[in-house]
Protein backbone atom coordinates (compact mmCIF):
# COMPACT_ATOMS: atom_id res chain seq x y z
CA UNK A 1 0.00 0.00 0.00
CA UNK A 2 1.46 3.35 -1.09
CA UNK A 3 1.52 6.02 1.62
CA UNK A 4 2.18 9.26 -0.19
CA UNK A 5 2.81 12.88 0.65
CA UNK A 6 1.23 15.87 -1.05
CA UNK A 7 3.25 18.51 -2.83
CA UNK A 8 3.04 21.18 -5.46
CA UNK A 9 5.47 20.95 -8.37
CA UNK A 10 7.82 23.26 -6.45
CA UNK A 11 11.32 21.81 -6.08
CA UNK A 12 11.62 23.03 -2.48
CA UNK A 13 8.46 21.16 -1.45
CA UNK A 14 9.50 17.97 -3.23
CA UNK A 15 12.93 18.05 -1.59
CA UNK A 16 11.27 18.47 1.79
CA UNK A 17 9.00 15.47 1.28
CA UNK A 18 11.96 13.39 0.14
CA UNK A 19 13.95 14.41 3.23
CA UNK A 20 11.06 13.18 5.38
CA UNK A 21 11.11 9.73 3.81
CA UNK A 22 8.52 10.13 1.07
CA UNK A 23 9.13 8.53 -2.32
CA UNK A 24 5.56 8.80 -3.64
CA UNK A 25 3.47 11.95 -3.85
CA UNK A 26 0.13 13.35 -4.96
CA UNK A 27 0.58 16.53 -6.98
CA UNK A 28 -1.34 19.61 -5.91
CA UNK A 29 -1.98 21.82 -8.95
CA UNK A 30 -3.33 25.27 -9.61
CA UNK A 31 -4.78 26.67 -12.80
CA UNK A 32 -1.40 28.09 -13.87
CA UNK A 33 -0.03 24.53 -14.00
CA UNK A 34 -2.60 23.38 -16.52
CA UNK A 35 -2.15 26.34 -18.86
CA UNK A 36 1.63 25.86 -18.78
CA UNK A 37 1.53 22.15 -19.55
CA UNK A 38 4.56 22.57 -21.86
CA UNK A 39 6.62 22.89 -18.67
CA UNK A 40 5.75 19.34 -17.59
CA UNK A 41 8.80 17.84 -19.31
CA UNK A 42 11.10 19.99 -17.20
CA UNK A 43 9.06 19.28 -14.06
CA UNK A 44 9.24 15.55 -14.76
CA UNK A 45 13.02 15.87 -14.99
CA UNK A 46 13.16 17.58 -11.57
CA UNK A 47 10.94 14.90 -10.02
CA UNK A 48 13.18 12.15 -11.41
CA UNK A 49 16.35 13.87 -10.19
CA UNK A 50 14.95 14.12 -6.66
CA UNK A 51 13.91 10.47 -6.77
CA UNK A 52 10.17 10.92 -6.31
CA UNK A 53 7.27 9.25 -8.09
CA UNK A 54 3.80 10.68 -8.69
CA UNK A 55 0.72 8.44 -8.51
CA UNK A 56 -1.99 11.09 -8.43
CA UNK A 57 -2.72 14.62 -9.65
CA UNK A 58 -5.25 16.79 -7.83
CA UNK A 59 -7.18 18.95 -10.29
CA UNK A 60 -7.00 22.72 -9.59
CA UNK A 61 -9.44 24.08 -7.04
CA UNK A 62 -10.62 26.84 -9.40
CA UNK A 63 -11.38 27.11 -13.11
CA UNK A 64 -10.41 29.68 -15.74
CA UNK A 65 -12.99 32.12 -14.35
CA UNK A 66 -11.66 31.67 -10.81
CA UNK A 67 -14.77 29.75 -9.75
CA UNK A 68 -14.69 26.65 -7.57
CA UNK A 69 -14.23 23.55 -9.74
CA UNK A 70 -17.11 21.13 -9.23
CA UNK A 71 -17.80 17.80 -10.88
CA UNK A 72 -21.53 18.12 -10.36
CA UNK A 73 -22.59 21.75 -10.41
CA UNK A 74 -26.21 22.14 -11.49
CA UNK A 75 -25.29 24.84 -14.00
CA UNK A 76 -24.21 23.33 -17.32
CA UNK A 77 -21.70 26.08 -18.07
CA UNK A 78 -19.97 25.46 -14.74
CA UNK A 79 -19.82 21.74 -15.50
CA UNK A 80 -18.27 22.51 -18.88
CA UNK A 81 -15.65 24.73 -17.25
CA UNK A 82 -14.88 21.96 -14.76
CA UNK A 83 -14.55 19.46 -17.59
CA UNK A 84 -12.09 21.73 -19.41
CA UNK A 85 -9.97 21.94 -16.27
CA UNK A 86 -10.23 18.19 -15.73
CA UNK A 87 -9.31 17.47 -19.34
CA UNK A 88 -6.08 19.44 -19.01
CA UNK A 89 -5.29 17.82 -15.67
CA UNK A 90 -5.52 14.43 -17.38
CA UNK A 91 -2.76 15.54 -19.76
CA UNK A 92 -0.57 16.41 -16.77
CA UNK A 93 -1.19 12.97 -15.26
CA UNK A 94 -0.19 11.31 -18.53
CA UNK A 95 3.12 13.20 -18.48
CA UNK A 96 3.96 13.07 -14.79
CA UNK A 97 2.68 9.88 -13.16
CA UNK A 98 4.72 6.72 -12.56
CA UNK A 99 1.73 4.57 -11.62
CA UNK A 100 -0.04 1.88 -13.63
CA UNK A 101 -3.41 3.60 -13.41
CA UNK A 102 -2.77 7.26 -12.56
CA UNK A 103 -5.37 8.94 -10.37
CA UNK A 104 -6.85 12.39 -10.94
CA UNK A 105 -8.86 13.99 -8.13
CA UNK A 106 -11.84 16.28 -8.67
CA UNK A 107 -14.17 17.73 -6.03
CA UNK A 108 -17.86 16.90 -5.99
CA UNK A 109 -19.09 20.40 -5.15
CA UNK A 110 -19.63 22.68 -2.17
CA UNK A 111 -22.72 23.02 0.01
CA UNK A 112 -23.83 26.10 -1.89
CA UNK A 113 -23.99 24.39 -5.29
CA UNK A 114 -25.38 21.16 -3.90
CA UNK A 115 -28.26 23.05 -2.31
CA UNK A 116 -29.26 24.44 -5.71
CA UNK A 117 -30.79 21.05 -6.47
CA UNK A 118 -34.52 20.89 -5.83
CA UNK A 119 -34.39 17.22 -4.87
CA UNK A 120 -32.09 14.24 -4.54
CA UNK A 121 -33.64 12.86 -7.72
CA UNK A 122 -32.54 15.94 -9.65
CA UNK A 123 -29.03 15.62 -8.24
CA UNK A 124 -28.81 11.93 -9.12
CA UNK A 125 -29.98 12.59 -12.68
CA UNK A 126 -27.28 15.18 -13.35
CA UNK A 127 -24.57 13.30 -11.46
CA UNK A 128 -25.31 10.08 -13.35
CA UNK A 129 -25.22 11.96 -16.64
CA UNK A 130 -21.84 13.46 -15.76
CA UNK A 131 -20.49 10.06 -14.73
CA UNK A 132 -21.42 8.67 -18.15
CA UNK A 133 -20.06 11.70 -20.04
CA UNK A 134 -16.67 11.82 -18.31
CA UNK A 135 -16.29 8.04 -18.27
CA UNK A 136 -16.80 7.80 -22.04
CA UNK A 137 -14.18 10.51 -22.57
CA UNK A 138 -11.73 8.66 -20.34
CA UNK A 139 -12.26 5.34 -22.11
CA UNK A 140 -11.64 6.98 -25.48
CA UNK A 141 -8.70 9.28 -24.71
CA UNK A 142 -7.19 8.20 -21.36
CA UNK A 143 -8.13 4.56 -20.81
CA UNK A 144 -5.46 4.00 -18.14
CA UNK A 145 -6.43 6.96 -15.94
CA UNK A 146 -8.92 6.80 -13.07
CA UNK A 147 -10.75 9.99 -12.07
CA UNK A 148 -11.69 9.95 -8.39
CA UNK A 149 -14.48 12.15 -7.04
CA UNK A 150 -13.90 13.58 -3.56
CA UNK A 151 -16.51 13.85 -0.81
CA UNK A 152 -17.03 17.32 0.64
CA UNK A 153 -18.09 18.85 3.93
CA UNK A 154 -21.82 19.19 4.57
CA UNK A 155 -21.43 22.67 6.03
CA UNK A 156 -20.01 25.60 4.09
CA UNK A 157 -18.88 28.86 5.61
CA UNK A 158 -17.48 32.18 4.46
CA UNK A 159 -16.43 35.22 6.48
CA UNK A 160 -16.89 33.09 9.64
CA UNK A 161 -20.61 32.69 8.95
CA UNK A 162 -22.43 29.43 8.32
CA UNK A 163 -23.88 29.96 4.85
CA UNK A 164 -25.10 26.57 3.66
CA UNK A 165 -25.76 23.06 4.83
CA UNK A 166 -25.40 20.55 2.02
CA UNK A 167 -28.19 18.12 1.26
CA UNK A 168 -27.34 14.62 2.36
CA UNK A 169 -26.30 12.97 -0.88
CA UNK A 170 -23.40 10.66 0.07
CA UNK A 171 -25.42 7.46 -0.20
CA UNK A 172 -27.05 8.75 -3.36
CA UNK A 173 -23.58 9.08 -4.90
CA UNK A 174 -22.94 5.40 -4.19
CA UNK A 175 -26.35 4.52 -5.65
CA UNK A 176 -25.36 6.27 -8.88
CA UNK A 177 -22.08 4.35 -8.99
CA UNK A 178 -23.97 1.11 -8.42
CA UNK A 179 -26.27 1.91 -11.32
CA UNK A 180 -23.75 3.29 -13.84
CA UNK A 181 -20.72 1.22 -12.81
CA UNK A 182 -18.24 3.57 -14.53
CA UNK A 183 -15.01 1.81 -15.40
CA UNK A 184 -12.75 4.86 -15.11
CA UNK A 185 -14.39 6.94 -12.37
CA UNK A 186 -14.15 5.95 -8.72
CA UNK A 187 -14.15 7.57 -5.27
CA UNK A 188 -11.58 9.27 -3.07
CA UNK A 189 -12.60 9.41 0.57
CA UNK A 190 -11.31 12.44 2.46
CA UNK A 191 -11.27 11.34 6.10
CA UNK A 192 -11.17 14.88 7.45
CA UNK A 193 -14.26 15.82 5.42
CA UNK A 194 -16.07 12.64 6.41
CA UNK A 195 -15.40 13.27 10.10
CA UNK A 196 -17.08 16.67 9.85
CA UNK A 197 -20.02 15.16 7.98
CA UNK A 198 -20.45 12.27 10.42
CA UNK A 199 -20.28 14.62 13.41
CA UNK A 200 -22.96 16.81 11.84
CA UNK A 201 -25.18 13.81 11.14
CA UNK A 202 -24.87 12.58 14.74
CA UNK A 203 -25.54 16.01 16.24
CA UNK A 204 -28.67 16.51 14.17
CA UNK A 205 -29.76 12.88 14.49
CA UNK A 206 -29.83 12.15 10.77
CA UNK A 207 -29.98 8.40 11.20
CA UNK A 208 -30.32 7.68 7.49
CA UNK A 209 -26.93 9.29 6.89
CA UNK A 210 -23.40 8.15 7.63
CA UNK A 211 -22.57 8.68 11.30
CA UNK A 212 -19.18 6.92 11.50
CA UNK A 213 -16.14 6.84 9.25
CA UNK A 214 -16.14 3.04 9.32
CA UNK A 215 -19.65 2.97 7.88
CA UNK A 216 -18.51 5.43 5.22
CA UNK A 217 -15.55 3.20 4.31
CA UNK A 218 -17.61 0.04 4.12
CA UNK A 219 -20.39 1.56 2.05
CA UNK A 220 -17.96 2.97 -0.56
CA UNK A 221 -15.52 0.03 -0.59
CA UNK A 222 -16.33 -1.20 -4.11
CA UNK A 223 -15.35 2.14 -5.64
CA UNK A 224 -12.67 3.36 -3.26
CA UNK A 225 -9.37 4.03 -5.06
CA UNK A 226 -7.77 6.69 -2.87
CA UNK A 227 -7.90 7.98 0.70
CA UNK A 228 -6.92 11.44 1.90
CA UNK A 229 -5.76 11.11 5.50
CA UNK A 230 -5.81 13.98 7.96
CA UNK A 231 -7.75 14.72 11.13
CA UNK A 232 -10.93 16.74 11.40
CA UNK A 233 -12.46 17.94 14.67
CA UNK A 234 -16.02 19.02 15.47
CA UNK A 235 -17.75 20.15 12.25
CA UNK A 236 -14.40 20.90 10.53
CA UNK A 237 -15.38 24.49 9.80
CA UNK A 238 -12.21 26.37 10.62
CA UNK A 239 -8.50 26.09 9.94
CA UNK A 240 -7.65 24.85 13.41
CA UNK A 241 -10.07 21.92 13.05
CA UNK A 242 -9.34 21.01 9.40
CA UNK A 243 -6.40 18.96 8.11
CA UNK A 244 -4.84 18.30 11.50
CA UNK A 245 -2.08 15.75 12.09
CA UNK A 246 -2.50 12.54 14.05
CA UNK A 247 -0.20 12.67 17.07
CA UNK A 248 1.80 9.64 18.19
CA UNK A 249 1.56 10.60 21.87
CA UNK A 250 -2.23 11.00 21.71
CA UNK A 251 -3.85 7.68 22.62
CA UNK A 252 -7.14 8.65 20.95
CA UNK A 253 -5.28 9.25 17.69
CA UNK A 254 -3.49 5.91 17.96
CA UNK A 255 -6.76 4.09 18.68
CA UNK A 256 -8.51 5.81 15.79
CA UNK A 257 -5.68 4.97 13.42
CA UNK A 258 -5.75 1.34 14.49
CA UNK A 259 -9.49 1.20 13.88
CA UNK A 260 -9.04 2.67 10.40
CA UNK A 261 -6.27 0.19 9.56
CA UNK A 262 -8.36 -2.76 10.73
CA UNK A 263 -11.34 -1.57 8.70
CA UNK A 264 -9.18 -1.16 5.60
CA UNK A 265 -7.98 -4.72 6.03
CA UNK A 266 -11.55 -5.97 6.40
CA UNK A 267 -12.63 -4.33 3.13
CA UNK A 268 -9.43 -5.49 1.36
CA UNK A 269 -8.29 -1.94 0.62
CA UNK A 270 -4.76 -1.82 -0.78
CA UNK A 271 -4.84 1.39 -2.83
CA UNK A 272 -2.87 4.57 -2.07
CA UNK A 273 -3.31 6.82 0.95
CA UNK A 274 -2.26 10.46 0.70
CA UNK A 275 -1.32 12.24 3.92
CA UNK A 276 -3.09 15.56 3.36
CA UNK A 277 -2.30 17.66 6.41
CA UNK A 278 -2.46 21.42 6.70
CA UNK A 279 1.04 22.88 6.97
CA UNK A 280 2.13 26.33 8.11
CA UNK A 281 5.24 25.98 5.98
CA UNK A 282 4.79 23.90 2.83
CA UNK A 283 8.55 23.51 2.63
CA UNK A 284 8.68 21.90 6.07
CA UNK A 285 5.75 19.49 6.33
CA UNK A 286 6.03 18.65 10.03
CA UNK A 287 2.36 17.60 10.30
CA UNK A 288 2.88 15.13 7.46
CA UNK A 289 5.85 13.64 9.31
CA UNK A 290 3.95 13.44 12.61
CA UNK A 291 1.05 11.65 10.93
CA UNK A 292 3.40 9.20 9.21
CA UNK A 293 4.99 8.37 12.57
CA UNK A 294 1.56 7.79 14.14
CA UNK A 295 0.48 5.59 11.23
CA UNK A 296 3.60 3.45 11.54
CA UNK A 297 3.23 3.07 15.31
CA UNK A 298 -0.41 2.03 14.97
CA UNK A 299 0.42 -0.47 12.24
CA UNK A 300 3.25 -1.93 14.33
CA UNK A 301 0.83 -2.39 17.25
CA UNK A 302 -1.28 -4.46 14.85
CA UNK A 303 1.70 -6.70 13.99
CA UNK A 304 2.28 -4.82 10.72
CA UNK A 305 -1.19 -5.53 9.38
CA UNK A 306 -0.39 -3.55 6.21
CA UNK A 307 2.73 -3.44 4.05
CA UNK A 308 3.43 0.26 3.56
CA UNK A 309 5.45 1.75 0.71
CA UNK A 310 6.53 5.31 1.48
Amino acid sequence: MIIGSKSAFAKEQLLDRKSKGSNWFEAHTNYQDIIEINKMIEIRKVINEIGMKCYCVHSPMTNEENQWNEFCNKDQKRRELNFNTLRRTLEIAENICDYKNPLVVTHMGDANSMNSYKSKEEFKKIFSSELIHVNEYLKKYHPNIIVVVENMLRIWKSNNNIDYVMIDMEKDVIDCFNEIKPSNIKIVLDICHSQGTCNYNRIFNEKESFTTLMEYLYYSKDYLKLIHLSKGEDLVLFGDTHGLPYIESNQEDIDFMKEVLITLKMINYDNPITIETRERNHCNAINYKETINTLQVANKMLSNLHNFKF
